[in-house]
C-alpha cells in the first residue's frame, strides 16, 4: 500500500498553485514545545519553542523547508545536475547537495572566499562525500574554464537535459520564502488545534534571508497577530523586507483574487540589545543549562538574548515564539581535508 503524501499547507489555502508552482516533500511537520523552566527563570510569559532543527534527519533545520519548491521544479523538469553558487563552508550549499545525493542528482558548486556564517572546517569534505563537485569562482580564468567544461560536459547518466538546472541565488532565496511561509501556515493550524496559544512575538533564531521574509509574509497570509523579531542588523531586516515583498509579489501573478496585504515592514521588527541584555553566549549558556536545548548559531544566540531581555523586562506580556532552527550535528565526513583536490583546500576553516 502506497503512503500519501499530505500537499503543504500553501496548496490548501491556494489550491490554484498546485498546477502553477512544482514542490516535493523534504521537510516533515515539527512540533512545538513549552519551555516551563525558562519561563519561570526569567519570571515572563509562556515561552514555546518551534522545533524546526526537526526537519529532516537527512539535513534538519530551516533548508529542508527552503528547497522544498526548489527541488520542486528542478526534478519536474528532469533535471540531472545541479549548479549552484555561494561561500564556502556555507550551511544551504551543504543542505543542497545533502538533498540531491538523496535523489540521485550531481551537484556542481561555484564558490568563493569565506562565507561569514561556516559551518566549519568539515563542510568541503562532507560535500564532497554527498557527491558534489567544488569550483572555484574567484580562482582566475583557468578555474573558470574548469567550471565551464565541467557545466557543458556531455549528459549525465540516465540521460537528462545537457545543461545542470542553476540554482540562481535570486530564484533559490524566493522559493525559501514561500517554503517558510508554508511552515507558518502549519504553526497557524498548530494554533488552531489547541497546542499553543498565538504568539505575541516569534523571535527568529537565524539570519537567513528567506526564513525572516517567509516568517513575515507567512504571519501576514495566516492573519496572526504575531510580530517577527529578527536579530540585530538593519541590513538583514531590509533585504527580508525586500524579499518578503518579492514573494507577495509572485503570489498575486499565480494565484487568482489573491488578497490584498498592507505594508510588511510592521510584520518584521529589529529589535536592539540594552545594556542590561544578556549577551549571546550568556543566552547560550541559560537555555543550554535550564532547558538542555543546544543552541550554536551566532544568530540563534543574539536571538535568545533578546528574548530573555524583553521577558525580564516586561516589554513582552503575552505568549511568544522562538524559532529554532539549528540542525543536529551532521556525521563527520570519512575524508579528510587532505584529500581534497588542491583548489578545495582553501575552502577550509580552522575548526
Amino acid at each position: 500500500m502506497k503512503h500519501m503524501i499530505a500537499l503543504p499547507e500553501l496548496f490548501r489555502h491556494y489550491p490554484e498553485l498546485r498546477q502553477r508552482l512544482a514542490w516535493t516533500p523534504l521537510a516533515r511537520p515539527t512540533p512545538v514545545e513549552l519551555l516551563p523552566r525558562l519561563q519561570a527563570h526569567v519570571r515572563g510569559p509562556a515561552i514555546w519553542l518551534k522545533r524546526e532543527d526537526r526537519t529532516s534527519e537527512r539535513f534538519g533545520g530551516s533548508e529542508a523547508r527552503e528547497l522544498e519548491f526548489l527541488f520542486g521544479v528542478a526534478l519536474r523538469r528532469g533535471s540531472r545536475r545541479l549548479l549552484a553558487f555561494g561561500h564556502a563552508g556555507s550551511r544551504p550549499c551543504l543542505a543542497l547537495t545533502a538533498f540531491a545525493q538523496h535523489f540521485d542528482l550531481e551537484t556542481i558548486l561555484a564558490l568563493r572566499g569565506r562565507g561569514p556564517d561556516p559551518v566549519g572546517r568539515d563542510t568541503p569534505p562532507l560535500e564532497r562525500s554527498f557527491g558534489a563537485d567544488l569550483h572555484r569562482l574567484d580562482g582566475g580564468p583557468v578555474a573558470f574554464l574548469r567550471l565551464l567544461r565541467r557545466c557543458t560536459a556531455r549528459a549525465p547518466r540516465r540521460g537528462g537535459p545537457r545543461l545542470p538546472f542553476v540554482v540562481w541565488p535570486w530564484r533559490a532565496a524566493l522559493f525559501g520564502a514561500l517554503g517558510t511561509v508554508n511552515a507558518v501556515f502549519e504553526l497557524q493550524r498548530q494554533i488552531r488545534c489547541g497546542i499553543l496559544p498565538e504568539p505575541e512575538r516569534l523571535y527568529a533564531g537565524t539570519d537567513s534571508t528567506a526564513t525572516l521574509a517567509g516568517l513575515a509574509l507567512g504571519c501576514e497570509l495566516a492573519g496572526l497577530r504575531t510580530v517577527v523579531v529578527c536579530p540585530p542588523g538593519q541590513a538583514v531586516r531590509q533585504r527580508a523586507l525586500r524579499l518578503a515583498r518579492r514573494s507577495d509579489t509572485f503570489l498575486r501573478r499565480h494565484v487568482h483574487d489573491f488578497p490584498a496585504h498592507g505594508l510588511l515592514a510592521g510584520r518584521l521588527v529589529r529589535a536592539a540589545a540594552t545594556a542590561a541584555s544578556p549577551t549571546p553566549r550568556q543566552a547560550r549558556t541559560l537555555l543550554r543549562e535550564v532547558e538542555g536545548v543546544a543552541l550554536d548559531s551566532a544568530a540563534g544566540a543574539a536571538a535568545m538574548a533578546l528574548l530573555v531581555a524583553d521577558c525580564r523586562d516586561g516589554a513582552v506580556r503575552a505568549p511568544c515564539l522562538f524559532w529554532y532552527t539549528d540542525p543536529p550535528p551532521l556525521q563527520r565526513p570519512a575524508a579528510s581535508v587532505e584529500a581534497l583536490p588542491g583548489e578545495s583546500r582553501t575552502f577550509t576553516v580552522p575548526s
